[in-house]
């Protein structure tokens, strides 16, 4: 299969300036085993990896509270063809997608004030568990994770340094012996090719994105499914607190035989982050854990009055409330208020 050099030294490029989480022509300095580079020791090395508002979650979802956000849009994303590239990272596989010259695929609306730009898809499978988050303590199969950094930035590197730096939407998979998701397999179809730490595929021109089609209405470019909404971390050092994630709370079908998941595991280090747990020294009470805790949001698209301005309160950090209003009709946001309590 002949592929463009040109655009293959375009993407090369575009990783390097820091689209990939390290680069692929060394092995990382961290591991997401149970060794002395794995989870329970970064914060030596990563402090904000110690920090309380750490991912992975587990999703309770009776503990979640219902909120109604403006509808999720997603521009350029299912219905764009582009070239692309598969990198083993060692720890696990990443998606690039260009070239540069197509428009930029992004999301804006929900939980987020700003637009954010995707950077790559990240595939999180682990040795046993499988994904990274669970629901009710229910690990899937497979977790996709769509990293986008917030525009305004105009990087990974330096989403690094903001708030509210990244947006990070995670799509469960469920693997069924018999079922095969057809839309996936430009993608899963390359996977043997980079079963080898730094390994490269490209990947010519396709839509590697239309399994999103389940989650993208095509009346609006939005999303009516339910999601899972939370501020947390990088799952990967230096696990900075400064993530919208956008569980989205139906998995995907996916057939077993789709990914070939025991190579994978065999060649490739354990890629999911263990699932954060507060190490708190109290039973706080109702009242306190409300105030100590990460606010988790369900939310639930449906249609509303136009003319509503809709009032969200949540608890973004132990201790910090975060208050926004949104003109449904309109999408602009009139306040942004952060303050202590």
């Amino acid at each position: 299969m002949k592929f463009d050099t040109s655009v293959l030294l375009a993407l090369l490029s575009f990783i390097s300036l820091g689209a990939a989480q390290f680069p692929i022509s060394q092995l990382p300095d961290f591991s997401y085993s149970d060794t002395k580079n794995g989870p329970s020791f970064w914060a030596q090395k990563y402090a904000t990896c110690g920090g309380q508002k750490q991912s992975p979650i587990d999703i309770g979802k009776n503990s979640a509270t219902k909120a109604d956000f403006p509808a999720l849009v997603w521009s350029e994303f299912h219905d764009t063809p582009r070239t692309g590239i598969l990198i083993n990272n060692w720890q696990g596989v990443q998606l690039m997608l260009g070239p540069e010259s197509l428009p930029e695929a992004r999301i804006r609306g929900g939980p987020l004030l700003s637009d954010y730009v995707l950077a790559s898809i990240n595939f999180k499978w682990g040795n046993e568990l499988g994904s990274e988050h669970s629901i009710d303590k229910y690990f899937y199969g497979l977790e996709a994770q769509l990293i986008h950094f917030k525009k305004s930035t105009q990087s990974l590197d330096a989403a690094t340094r903001e708030q509210d730096g990244f947006a990070i939407v995670s799509i469960l998979f469920g693997i069924n012996q018999k079922y095969n998701l057809s839309e996936i397999d430009p993608i899963v179809s390359n996977l043997k090719n980079v079963i080898d730490g730094g390994s490269m595929q490209p990947l010519q021109s396709g839509r590697y994105m239309g399994w999103l089609k389940k989650f993208i209405s095509a009346d609006c470019n939005c999303t009516k499914e339910t999601y899972y909404t939370y501020v947390g971390s990088l799952t990967y050092p230096p696990c900075t607190e400064n993530v919208v994630w956008i569980v989205m709370a139906n998995p995907i079908p996916i057939g077993q035989s789709q990914i070939p998941i025991q190579a994978a595991r065999e060649k490739t280090d354990n890629n999911r982050k263990p699932v954060f747990s507060s190490c708190s020294k109290y039973n706080p009470t109702l009242e306190e854990e409300e105030d100590r805790g990460t606010k988790l949001l369900t939310v639930q698209a449906q249609d509303r009055d136009p003319n509503d301005t809709i009032t969200y309160t949540f608890i973004v950090a132990p201790g910090e409330r975060q208050k926004f209003e949104i003109n449904n009709r309109t999408g602009e946001i009139s306040t942004l208020l952060v303050r202590r309590i």
